[in-house]
């Protein structure tokens, strides 16, 4: 069984993207539809990559392995459009890591980039298929996920916090930390269309949870 998409971008078939099943069971619309999604999106990629020898690693950040901050503008746009076509929601979050300057400087680069690492795979394993996972910036990353209502988007925030404040991770012999992160949200199209609102508004968001997580009665402890 197969399933084929065409890749267009600004009405312009630029290739197809196509899907195989060794079984005999159908795809169904939903899965056709996500193809569909996948197909333009690429297509989108594919017209504004960088070209040349360097322009995977462009793409993709190093020490992660997560698509970097330049993909999420690439595929934003087509995806903000299927939303408006279809009227549904987008969710937007952002995520800072707390305190990893101080882990730096009392643990070391590696054991920063340990705690980057496990972020980077415990969002991983939280977003769904459709969704976008990126790495931002230096201790931020970005998730947008499509068909997300304000009320999901809380309750995947604070499942994440609940597990990441819970979790501990061995960061030096003996010695364990909780890799924590703020996270604020936008909701698109109720606050803002595109991406520049939506992330001001996510940043800002952010900035004010971690200020109450800051003034919480659960402070970040480095052990000794």
């Amino acid at each position: 069984m197969s399933a084929i998409a065409p890749m267009v971008n600004h009405g312009n078939i630029v290739g197809t993207l196509s899907l195989y099943r060794t079984d005999k069971v159908k795809f169904t619309d939903q899965e056709f539809r996500h193809l569909e999604i996948i197909a333009g999106q690429t297509a989108v990629a594919l017209d504004r990559a960088p070209q040349g020898e360097d322009s995977e690693a462009s793409l993709f950040d190093e020490l992660t392995g997560l698509p970097n901050g330049y993909q999420l503008y690439l595929m934003f746009d087509q995806i903000a459009i299927d939303a408006q076509r279809y009227e549904y929601p987008l969710a937007l979050l952002s995520y800072r890591v707390e305190g990893l300057a101080e882990i730096r400087r009392r643990y070391g680069h590696l054991s920063s980039n340990e705690v980057l690492r496990f972020l980077a795979q415990h969002l991983s394993n939280e977003v769904r298929e459709t969704d976008i996972l990126v790495r931002y910036a230096e201790d931020q990353f970005m998730t947008l996920h499509p068909k997300m209502n304000r009320e999901k988007a809380e309750a995947l925030k604070s499942r994440v916090q609940d597990d990441l404040d819970q979790h501990q991770m061995p960061i030096r012999q003996g010695i364990h930390i909780s890799p924590r992160a703020s996270i604020g949200i936008a909701a698109f199209p109720e606050e803002g269309t595109k991406l520049e609102d939506l992330l001001s508004i996510s940043e800002w968001r952010l900035n004010d949870d971690q200020k109450l997580r800051s003034a919480s009665k659960k402070p970040l402890r480095f052990p000794s």
